[in-house]
């Protein structure tokens, strides 16, 4: 019997596709009880986020009565990449910041979105400093930030500030880690910085500037 296969793309995001890889007839046949094997091919931009997804949808009739027909929405979806880098100046998961006594300390760090998706940090915990307090975490402006959100491939520099005590001694220091967490459950993803905090006479601002060659 003869059949025509058509193929509604209209609910694929724009500039995606789904189609067959060899032409199909119009009509083709189809014998009984004999499978026949059609190869699809999808096209999705590069620019396409991990997450994202559409439905094509098949539709095949008999060519000699419509009536009789049969429907397939074929499910298509970006697969998600997951990744997360904190480092400090030397390119490891440690940093290092000074302030004078009675003022805050500061220590240049760098977070990166290593997926392909938006992320936002679903939690920002500090071990308890010997100073006292908890650390925080400020951009480039000085606002604190409670969380963190970078969409796929993005840097970030950003400051661990800690004040640091009235009194104490110059030299003397203080460290806390840092554990930052994209997700939640089974899909968290954590990575961990420590941080030494050191009283000084002298402090700098800013602490730590990045650049890179030409």
């Amino acid at each position: 019997a003869e059949w025509q296969l058509s193929l509604v793309n209209t609910g694929l995001p724009e500039g995606w596709s789904f189609n067959p890889v060899e032409p199909i007839g119009d009509p083709f046949t189809l014998a009984p009880s004999i499978p026949q094997s059609i190869d699809f091919v999808a096209n999705v931009p590069a620019s396409a986020l991990g997450g994202d997804a559409g439905v094509a949808v098949l539709h095949l009739a008999l060519a000699s009565d419509y009536s009789i027909n049969t429907t397939l929405n074929v499910p298509l979806e970006v697969f998600r990449t997951r990744g997360l880098d904190i480092v400090g100046p030397e390119g490891i998961n440690i940093s290092s910041g000074q302030g004078r006594p009675g003022g805050p300390a500061s220590a240049w760090f760098m977070v990166e979105n290593l997926g392909n998706a938006e992320e936002q940090t679903t939690s920002i915990s500090w071990t308890a400093p010997s100073w006292g307090g908890s650390p925080t975490i400020q951009d480039s402006d000085g606002q604190t930030l409670f969380s963190v959100t970078l969409a796929p491939g993005e840097q970030r520099e950003l400051s661990a500030v800690l004040d640091v005590p009235v009194g104490t001694a110059l030299g003397a220091s203080s460290d806390s880690t840092m554990t930052m967490c994209m997700g939640s459950g089974e899909d968290a993803l954590c990575e961990e910085l420590t941080v030494v905090f050191r009283a000084v006479a002298l402090a700098a601002s800013p602490t730590h500037v990045r650049t890179l060659p030409d």
